[in-house]
């Protein structure tokens, strides 16, 4: 597929959740999309953008190679073709000439979580607790991701079988096909439902955005438009990231309490008063750039404020 070098390229998951998340962040940076299913390709018409729908697990080559500029991947994913691309350098296969992987993880985006875990039986968990990965000697292992559990055990130093399956995966220990497992973990209830305990997680994993080379030299032959579109979206999605971890934060008290209630705010800059009616009372508005939970609320009242009001926020822009 040949590239238009004056646009940006985005590489999405084709279907599913992710797919969708990843969507609506990219909507809320002001990028309006009406994709077809059955497209490969959308393009934006606000900006020079277009998005390719291919594999989740294509996405890192495919950002790597530069066939892509930009994509939104799981970071488990991510993981797993980063490790064996340089698994395959190391072992001298052919795609060593292509040097060094060039993905890297421009922002972690807050969304699908989840992580990448070791799992047995109640007695192996019992052990691996007692021994830490030194347990998993000798040991086979089902994963869906064999780089990654084999960049694992190599940094622990334990010889342990990789058996690579492709799903069900839980059902290793049952059927006979080995000792434990490696598999993603989200609530745990499949490792419950197949008499199964968790017993060490080694990657916490979300939905990331992957940028090709991750310097400005990788970007020195774009165009102005594409280098343009490129860092006006990076702003937007910081502002959007930016929201998610903010509140916009309202209350009302004593003109003399408002320096003690500015310390008792997260993260927040420099409050904006406002006089009210009654000449010894002012409302406080200021962004929170952290949680408001409701230990910080009990605090500001027992300062004095009160009528607190903690609304979300969209984007944020400084």
């Amino acid at each position: 597929m040949s590239k238009d070098t004056q646009r940006l390229r985005i590489a999405l998951q084709k279907s599913g959740r992710l797919h969708e998340d990843s969507l609506a962040i990219l909507r809320l940076c002001g990028i309006k999309l009406t994709p077809d299913s059955r497209q490969l390709l959308c393009r934006s018409e606000e900006m020079p953008l277009d998005l390719l729908f291919i594999r989740d697990d294509d996405i890192p080559g495919f950002v790597a190679e530069g066939i892509c500029d930009l994509g939104i991947v799981g970071e488990n994913i991510y993981w797993e073709e980063h490790c064996a691309w340089e698994h395959d350098r190391e072992r001298g296969d052919h795609i060593s000439d292509s040097g060094p992987f060039r993905a890297r993880v421009s922002r972690k985006l807050g969304f699908s979580r989840c992580r990448l875990s070791l799992a047995g039986p109640a007695e192996f968990a019992r052990r691996y607790q007692e021994q830490g990965p030194k347990a998993l000697q000798g040991c086979t292992i089902a994963s869906s991701y064999p780089a990654s559990l084999e960049h694992f055990l190599k940094e622990n130093n334990v010889q342990a079988e990789i058996i690579k399956m492709k799903g069900s995966v839980e059902l290793a220990p049952k059927l006979g096909i080995a000792d434990l497992i490696c598999d993603l973990i989200s609530t745990g209830s499949t490792l419950v439902a197949n008499n199964l305990v968790e017993c060490h997680s080694f990657l916490k994993s979300e939905a990331v955005l992957l940028e090709h080379g991750g310097n400005e030299e990788s970007r020195t032959d774009w165009s102005p438009q594409r280098l343009a579109c490129f860092q006006q979206l990076q702003t937007r999605l910081d502002g959007v990231l930016r929201a998610r971890n903010s509140k916009y934060v309202m209350m009302n008290a004593p003109k003399d309490k408002v320096l003690e209630i500015s310390r008792l705010l997260p993260g927040a800059d420099s409050p904006t008063v406002i006089p009210l009616g009654d000449p010894e009372q002012v409302a406080i508005h200021v962004v929170s750039g952290e949680p408001v939970v409701w230990e910080t609320m009990e605090a500001l009242k027992a300062a004095g404020a009160h009528s607190i009001l903690i609304q979300s926020i969209e984007k944020v822009l400084l």
